[in-house]
C-alpha cells in the first residue's frame, strides 16, 4: 500500500516490518516512562495560572530577543501602508516544563501572511524515513557512535534577508503588556516609537532574525546551515537535502536533520566530544555572522 494515493510509491513488506517495530518501541516506551502533553497560554491567561513566574519567563524570553537584535524600532510614519498591513502581531507564549519551570516564547503570528508568502518560500526539507532507517542501520553494522542533539535557539540566529529596492521591510507589531517589558528593558530605545491604536499600547519593529512562527524561518534557517556544515568539510547527499558527510581521520562523518534536531554518527566518540558536542561552537559562528 501506498502512504500517499498520489504517489507510486509503496510499502515492501521489511520496510512495513521496521514502522511496525519502531511504533511498538514508541509505544511501549510511553506507557513505561510516561507522556508528557505541556499546555501553552497566551500570555495574559498564563500571568493568571502562573503569576511572577509566568512575568519571570516573559521577561526572560523578551530580554533574549532584545540582546539578540532580533528586531528594531520604527517609526509608524516612515512605515508604507503596504508594511502597516503586512505588519504581523507578536504573541508571546507560557508554558510549564515538567520540571516545572516556566518557559516563553514570543513567536509571529504568520498564520495570516499565507496570503501573500508561497509554499516555495515557506517549506523546508526534512530528512525522509529511508534515509533515516538506511544510515541508521549503517550505523548498528559498523559499530558507530550516534550522537543527538538540538541546535539553540535555532531560528534566531538566523538573519533576515535584506529587502530588494521597493520591496516592503518585514514588520512586526507589538502590543500591550510586552511593549511595557520592553520599555523597562531600554526606555532609549523604545520609548519614542510607543504609539496608541484603539486605546491599545503597539510598538512597531522590523523584524532582522527569523523569529519563530514566521513561514519564511524554516527555509532560511536550512539555508544558514547548510552553509556551517559546508564550511566544516561536509557534502550534501544528492537524493536527500538533509544528509550531509565528510571524511574525518579517514573514517565517514554523517549527519542527518530536521530543522534544528540532528543526528551524528562517527566511528570515534571522540569526533562527538570534541566537535559535535560543543554547543558554544555554534553560538560563536551566529555572532559571526552577525558581525
Amino acid at each position: 500500500m501506498s502512504p500517499n494515493p498520489d504517489e507510486d510509491v509503496e510499502y515492501y513488506t521489511s520496510l512495513a516490518n521496521v514502522i511496525a517495530r519502531t511504533m511498538v518501541y514508541i509505544n511501549h516506551m510511553v506507557r513505561e516512562k510516561g507522556a508528557s502533553f505541556a499546555q501553552q497560554y497566551i500570555l495574559q491567561k498564563g500571568l493568571k495560572i502562573f503569576g511572577k513566574r509566568g512575568q519571570d519567563a516573559a521577561i526572560k524570553e523578551i530580554d533574549q530577543l532584545h540582546r539578540r537584535h532580533c528586531f528594531t524600532p520604527r517609526s509608524i510614519k516612515e512605515m508604507t501602508p503596504e508594511e502597516r498591513r503586512k505588519a504581523m502581531e507578536a504573541l508571546l507564549l507560557l508554558t510549564e516544563k515538567r520540571n516545572k519551570t516556566v518557559k516563553g516564547r514570543m513567536v509571529y503570528n504568520g498564520k495570516p501572511s499565507r496570503e501573500w508568502i508561497g509554499k516555495e518560500d515557506s517549506a523546508s526539507p526534512t530528512a525522509v524515513l529511508e534515509s533515516i532507517l538506511i544510515t541508521a542501520v549503517i550505523d548498528a553494522k559498523e559499530c558507530h557512535d550516534v550522537m543527538t542533539a538540538d541546535v539553540p535557539n535555532a531560528f534566531i540566529q538566523t538573519v533576515m534577508p535584506k529587502p530588494k529596492d521597493g520591496e516592503a521591510r518585514v514588520m512586526m507589531k507589538i502590543t500591550g503588556v510586552l511593549v511595557d517589558m520592553l520599555v523597562q528593558l531600554d526606555p532609549a530605545l523604545y520609548g519614542l516609537y510607543v504609539v496608541f491604536e484603539d486605546n491599545r499600547k503597539v510598538l512597531y519593529v522590523q523584524v532582522l532574525c527569523a523569529i519563530y512562527g514566521m513561514l519564511e524561518s524554516s527555509l532560511l534557517w536550512y539555508k544558514k546551515f547548510q552553509k556551517d556544515l559546508e564550511k566544516h568539510g561536509f557534502k550534501f547527499n544528492p537524493y536527500d537535502p538533509c544528509v550531509a558527510n565528510r571524511t574525518v581521520a579517514g573514517k565517514q562523518h554523517t549527519v542527518r536533520f530536521h530543522m534544528d534536531d540532528l543526528m551524528s554518527s562517527h566511528e570515534d566518540p571522540r569526533e562527538h566530544d570534541q566537535r559535535g558536542g560543543n554547543r558554544a561552537e555554534l553560538e560563536v559562528e551566529d555572532q559571526e555572522d552577525k558581525r
